[in-house]
């Protein structure tokens, strides 16, 4: 029976006490007191046990365990500090706190990197080395998309007034209810009408130039992949078309080349649109009632685990019934 490689979890614990020393002793008068200085805390030894361990070239083991050792106590607290009336004081730094918060860490992190990675399905490995293969060519898109860098600010500053526009409509037209349902103000309701009817009209005029520049993007980056995809066939010698067939050059003059160019807009579009979105809305739920939103927040794991299951056994059941090659 072989053993596990326990070179990459020595290295955490050794480089794990090593910054916590540092934060402890000549690090400490650097950083603030209260929540910011735990963040700021769990930042630092995130970023020196990333570098630390990719020095040695042991990060690949431990890489998703990182974040939630980190991190985690910082989070817990800043979770309990919405909760009146919450027992017992939170230790001032990570780095000085008693061995049953360092456990605390530990095991929730252990935990939830054991049932990520069972509830991760099989190939998932393959997977994660196919998206490293693929960062090389991320960035040359990123680098050929460089030129169009004044339309895509465009596209994101009316994407960002657009999902603010949708974040707000909402918001106004509760506010609205509440005016109708208690006591009529004419005056608020007035306002609140005026200004819904702003951020819909806003918002729509802002989604229109989103998808303008967007659109606009993805066909410069498409005119120009294919003029240097044109360019480079050109300089080919006699051999390669002999060798190439004329229907695979049509195809990535065509399809290929069009799927490039949308790569970079629809992805920051989502991106972009979907963490705006978040950060409005958990704004709004902060301000308005912070339970309500640590209750949301505690789901979060749940249902990612369960869309992580789901989508396993769909995947699965989908081979079955199609099965490749």
């Amino acid at each position: 029976m072989r053993l596990p490689d326990l070179r990459p979890w020595a290295a955490l614990l050794l480089a794990d006490s090593a910054l916590l020393w540092l934060l402890q002793g000549p690090l400490e008068a650097l950083l603030p007191r209260g929540l910011p200085g735990l963040w700021l805390e769990g930042i630092l030894r995130l970023g020196g046990l990333w570098w630390l361990l990719r020095l040695g070239g042991l990060l690949g083991y431990v890489r998703t365990l990182l974040c939630p050792l980190c991190l985690v106590i910082p989070f817990f607290l800043s979770l309990r500090a919405l909760v009146p009336g919450a027992l017992s004081a939170p230790p001032a730094r990570v780095a000085s706190a008693p061995w049953s918060w360092l456990l605390l860490g530990s095991g929730a992190a252990g935990l939830s990197w054991a049932v990520w990675a069972v509830l991760s399905p099989p190939g998932a490995q393959e997977k994660k080395e196919d998206q490293e293969n693929n960062r090389a060519l991320m960035w040359r898109l990123l680098k050929l998309s460089w030129p169009d860098w004044p339309f895509l600010a465009a596209a994101f500053f009316f994407l960002v007034l657009a999902v603010l526009g949708e974040t707000l409509i909402p918001y106004y037209s509760g506010l609205v209810i509440d005016i109708l349902g208690g006591d009529f103000d004419p005056d608020a309701f007035v306002s609140a009408i005026l200004f819904m009817s702003l951020f819909s009209v806003g918002s729509s005029l802002s989604a229109g130039c989103r998808g303008s520049a967007f659109t606009l993007v993805m066909s410069r980056i498409n005119l120009r992949v294919r003029e240097q995809l044109f360019s480079s066939l050109l300089h080919q010698d006699l051999a390669f078309f002999q060798e190439t067939k004329t229907g695979e050059l049509n195809s990535r003059l065509s399809s290929d080349t069009k799927l490039m160019s949308l790569w970079l807009p629809l992805n920051a579009n989502v991106l972009l649109r979907s963490l705006v979105k978040v950060l409005g809305l958990f704004g709004f739920m902060l301000s308005l009632s912070p339970r309500l939103t640590l209750l949301s927040l505690l789901q979060m794991p749940l249902t990612i685990a369960a869309e992580k299951v789901y989508n396993a056994r769909h995947l699965k059941n989908a081979l079955k019934v199609h099965p490749c090659g």
